[in-house]
This record gives C-alpha cells, sequence and structure tokens, in this order.
C-alpha cells in the first residue's frame, strides 16, 4: 500500500466505487432486459405484448434517473409516466414527465405531484401494467394524505421524529398511519391493472416494507406500534391535535382498517433491483486493489452515531495493536445508517457526526488511521456535504488551532468541526441511495 499520506484520496476512491455500482444506469442495464416483447427482472419475466398500455410511475431521491433508464429500456411502449424526486439535475426525458418536491419534508409540490400520479393510474384498466420505480426518500416524496390530516400536521410530525432519534424504520411506521397512499395504499388506485414495483433499496435488511413507506406492499404495521413509538420517543404529548385523534380513531378501528387495505395486496410484484451491499462489495475490490486487507463487517450497521463510533474506534484500536480481526495494512467496510438525536443547536448529519465521534473515541490512540462515513445519495443533514473524513494526523490541527471536539459533539455542530480540519466529504447527490458506506483505514 501506498503510504499514509495519500489516505484520504484512497477511501475518497473506495467510496466512489461503491456509490458507481450503486447507480440506476448500471444497476438497470445490468438486471433488466427488454427483448421480443418480454420484460426479464433477475429471474422474474413479464410478457408485454399481453397488455394494452404500460404505465410508469416513480418517487424517491433517484426516481428521475431509474425512469431515464427504463425510457431507454423500453422507450415507446410506455404510454404516459409521471415520477417525483427532489433533485434538479437530472437528464431530460422523452416521455416521463418529472415533478421537483422538497425532502425529508412533505410539501405541496409532492401533494400536487402525487395526485398527477394517481391521476395516470386512474387511466389504467386490467388491460393495462402499471411500472412503479421506488427508491430512498419515497415516504416524503409521494403523498395523499386523509381528509382528517393537514399537509402542517404531517409537517410537524416529520419533524418531530426525524430529530428524535428514531430509526427511519420506525419513521415510517408511524407515516404509514397517517397516509392514504403507504403500506400498499397506492394499489387500490392502481387497481385492476396489474403491477410492478422496480425498488432500489435505502434501508437496513432491505426490508420491502420499510423501503419509501412501501406504497405497493401491505404489511402488519399498525396503529398500535405507531402509538408505541410515538410514546418511546416522548412524542405523544407534543404531535398536533389532528394526529393524535386520527391514531386514537385508527386505534379504535384497527381491523376495519386493515382489512380494506390488505384486499388489494396481491395484485402485483416488488423487485428489489439495488441494495447497499452491491456498493460494499464493489469498494470491497477497489480497495483490494491498494494492496489492503479487507473485510466487510456488515451492511446492518444502525443505532445513535455517537455510540456507533466507539465500537468502530474499537475495532481500527485492535486491529492496530493485534491484526484482529484482519491484519494491517487494512480496511473495514461497512453500511447501513445510524441516527441522530438533536439536542443541539449546530449543524451536520449522522454521517458526520459518526466521523467526529469516531476521531473522539480514538483520541489516546496510537494507530495510524482514517475513517469515513458518506451518505450514498450525496447528501447528509441539512448541510452541503455528503459525510465526512478523520484520520489521526488531524489531532495535530485540533492542537494547532485549539480547536475542542467534544465541544462540537455536544451542540450537534459536527458539520463546522469538520469544515475547520478539511473533513467534509461532497460528492454530487442523486447518483444513487442505499444508505450509507462507512470505511476505515489502519496502517
Amino acid at each position: 500500500m501506498e503510504t499514509d499520506t495519500n489516505l484520504k484520496n484512497i477511501i475518497l476512491s473506495i467510496i466512489n466505487a461503491g456509490i458507481d455500482a450503486a447507480k440506476p444506469s448500471k444497476l438497470m442495464r445490468d438486471k433488466i432486459n427488454y427483448s421480443g416483447g418480454v420484460l426479464s427482472i433477475d429471474d422474474e419475466s413479464h410478457d408485454l405484448n399481453n397488455y394494452d398500455k404500460v404505465y410508469v410511475i416513480g418517487f424517491g431521491k433517484i426516481s428521475a434517473a431509474m425512469a431515464l433508464e427504463i425510457e431507454n429500456i423500453l422507450g415507446p411502449r410506455i404510454s404516459d409516466g409521471l415520477v417525483i424526486t427532489n433533485s434538479t439535475d437530472h437528464s431530460e426525458l422523452d416521455i416521463i414527465k418529472v415533478r421537483i418536491g422538497d425532502h425529508p419534508i412533505l410539501d405541496d409540490k409532492v401533494i400536487i405531484a402525487s395526485r398527477e400520479i394517481l391521476d395516470i393510474c386512474s387511466k389504467a384498466t386490467q388491460k393495462d401494467l402499471v411500472i412503479c420505480l421506488i427508491s430512498g426518500g419515497g415516504s416524503a416524496l409521494f403523498e395523499l394524505l386523509p381528509e382528517e390530516i393537514k399537509l402542517k400536521d404531517m409537517q410537524e410530525l416529520t419533524k418531530l421524529l426525524l430529530h428524535s432519534g428514531a430509526s427511519i424504520d420506525e419513521i415510517n411506521k408511524v407515516r404509514k398511519c397517517f397516509s392514504s397512499v403507504k403500506n400498499g395504499g397506492l394499489l387500490k388506485f392502481i387497481h385492476p391493472a396489474e403491477c410492478v414495483s422496480l425498488i432500489i433499496s435505502d434501508v437496513v435488511g432491505d426490508h420491502i416494507e420499510s423501503i419509501a413507506s412501501s406504497p405497493t406492499f401491505y404489511d402488519t404495521t399498525s396503529f398500535k406500534r405507531a402509538y408505541e413509538i410515538l410514546q418511546f420517543y416522548h412524542l405523544l404529548e407534543k404531535v398536533p391535535v389532528n394526529i393524535s385523534e386520527f391514531l386514537l380513531y385508527g386505534l379504535r378501528n384497527e381491523s376495519e382498517e386493515s382489512k380494506a387495505t390488505s384486499s388489494y395486496k396481491s395484485c402485483l410484484s416488488n423487485i428489489i433491483i439495488g441494495r447497499n451491499y452491491e456498493s460494499l462489495l464493489a469498494a470491497e475490490e477497489t480497495a483490494k486493489q491498494y494492496q489492503l486487507n479487507t473485510i466487510i463487517l456488515s451492511r446492518k450497521i444502525q443505532g445513535e452515531a455517537r455510540d456507533v463510533a466507539k465500537v468502530f474506534g474499537a475495532i481500527i484500536d485492535e486491529i492496530s495493536e493485534r491484526n484482529i480481526p484482519v491484519p494491517k495494512p487494512a480496511c473495514i467496510i461497512a453500511g447501513g445508517e445510524t441516527t441522530v438525536t438533536v439536542k443541539g443547536q449546530g449543524i451536520g448529519g449522522r454521517n458526520q457526526e459518526l466521523a467526529l465521534s469516531t476521531l473522539i473515541s480514538l483520541k489516546e490512540s496510537k494507530s495510524k488511521f482514517a475513517f469515513a462515513s458518506c451518505g450514498s445519495d450525496g447528501i447528509d443533514g441539512v448541510t452541503s456535504a455528503a459525510g465526512g473524513y478523520v484520520d489521526y494526523k488531524m489531532w495535530e490541527v485540533i492542537n494547532n488551532k485549539k480547536i475542542f471536539p467534544n465541544e462540537y459533539l455536544i451542540n450537534n455542530d459536527s458539520f463546522h468541526f469538520l469544515k475547520a480540519v478539511n473533513g467534509l466529504i461532497h460528492i454530487s447527490p442523486g447518483q444513487t441511495n442505499v444508505m450509507d458506506i462507512m470505511i476505515g483505514i489502519i496502517n
């Protein structure tokens, strides 16, 4: 391996390899084939000759990129389509329309665009096929609220959940209870047409019921579970009155609601075509090109960022001192999605806070290390950065500039700390969205 003066460039190269492997352009060209009117996706085939029209709908951070690829594959076989994304940086499409909304907080632009999608669904008959393109961020980028719930109610609920430390799985379990299209609800608008959903996963474990709050998949999510989550994070007394009343009504009528939604659950096929693990494998392959001994620790990293950092710090120290679980020069690779309970007034994101916390955990270490955590979607929190990078040499900068890392951590201000030590990671947003990529190098 090269000298440690180039650690940052090496880590960024490894991360970029992981991101490239999960771009829709690669995933969809590798896994989807269209020949003789037959659409093949992995091991599943659909003869489009049996359908009059094919409609394409979608939502999520990379739905426009997915739409471009499905347009390239199917071309004029697509009758109409519309996707909703939060990225203005996308290619022009010939058939499928693109609408822009905000993320992670639902806005009125998404509400309007979602009705356009439902209008397309209403045109589909039992002789038609609807292809639904789903990616991370879809929970905020597609919505039809019940009449009792106002937009401002949902916005306030989402803000409370995002700052509570709840996982994305927990957040989506709550969201489903206050939506007419989540948790399989979209299927009643698509019915009687058939539906195939192509999904790029951004959740730990790749559980379909969690991705974009599963608009085309029904599970047993309940108002009782939503109540328990809100109670656990001490939010029951903070949610808007309309949310509280709707929740209590749902608790009293749970069984009837479940029957009504589940009656449409047999209308489709859900196919995951991209996931975090593919990024980790590509990252590992690139790390080996730098003559690093590699190990993929997990694709299911989750928990409070500052707690997870202590585990990464311990592993880095163990490799440095004892060459366990992999000998030096080593590269540890992981994926997942941590959380941050926001108590301070600073700005940052889960990846930046993870990087800062890992550096703090190794303050007394003699390890020659570098560590980075990066959102594959190019976005970390409400900052301009995608993640954060730290290494053992930063302590000299910190001491010279009289910077106090713990003060930044207490204030949830990882962005400004990393900016001060040249540790911010910037990548183009909207390339993919398969959770986070975490890389550590130990010399």
